[in-house]
């Protein structure tokens, strides 16, 4: 198999999460002596409210449509330029954040035709909705045309493996966040009452859960809340919820 030189990963839109992962991977992978390349397909989208990243970063970054809308791109029109991108970059092998949206396809096409190696970025899990043979079927296809996924947890990489990836080559450790600095920022925050006292809930020092998410069905809130439910019916000292979202 070919030295990786040059690993591209790719995401529809770059936000602080993508980010720090990005900042990680790259000082893992400079110490191997590989080049990261981030591309976003888009600058901004409807789907997420973040601010537009515009920081420089210690790795190069490549937006395919700046200033555009995720949404407002047609297939036809991600695909070739996607395409456009990945000849210009050139590189060994590319992450690609999914198998279902037009700019994954892209790379995946990329990939195969580039004979390059093409690494499936998987999250879903089997139980997350039900499944419609025919759509799995197509899922199949194009999920078996991988060379190996990184899932964000033991159900994801099974289920990555019932699409066709093979099971020796799917790894775990994608869904990851900046443990350092939520605990600084937690420590903070417990040192400096004031920080957080204006904050629905927090003015309050007994225990809570807590949960953040955005407030959409997906989330599967309402399990949480009927969970959480039950807890407080067996609990002779139950601790607060707390939801975070929009």
């Amino acid at each position: 198999m070919r030295r990786i030189k040059t690993l591209c990963i790719q995401w529809p839109r770059l936000g602080p999460v993508h980010l720090n992962r990005l900042r990680a991977a790259h000082s893992i992978l400079r110490q191997a002596g590989t080049e990261l390349v981030a591309i976003e397909t888009a600058s901004d989208s409807s789907a997420y409210n973040w601010r537009i990243e515009r920081a420089a970063t210690p790795y190069r970054r490549y937006t395919v449509f700046p200033e555009r809308n995720y949404d407002d791109i047609s297939p036809n029109e991600m695909h070739v330029e996607i395409v456009r991108a990945l000849d210009r970059i050139s590189p060994d092998a590319v992450h690609i954040h999914s198998y279902s949206t037009p700019d994954a396809r892209a790379c995946l096409e990329w990939c195969r035709r580039r004979r390059r190696v093409a690494i499936c970025m998987a999250e879903s899990r089997k139980g997350d909705t039900n499944r419609n043979p025919v759509r799995e079927w197509l899922k199949r296809l194009l999920a078996s045309q991988f060379d190996a996924a990184q899932a964000s947890g033991c159900e994801s990489a099974t289920y990555a493996a019932e699409l066709g990836i093979p099971r020796d080559r799917i790894a775990l450790g994608y869904s990851v966040v900046d443990n350092d600095y939520f605990a600084e920022q937690a420590e903070a925050a417990r040192a400096n009452h004031s920080m957080t006292n204006h904050l629905p809930g927090l003015n309050d020092e007994t225990p809570f859960f807590f949960a953040s998410a955005r407030f959409m069905e997906r989330k599967n809130l309402s399990d949480l809340l009927l969970a959480y439910k039950v807890y407080r019916s067996r609990s002779e000292a139950p601790w607060r919820l707390i939801l975070l979202g929009d």
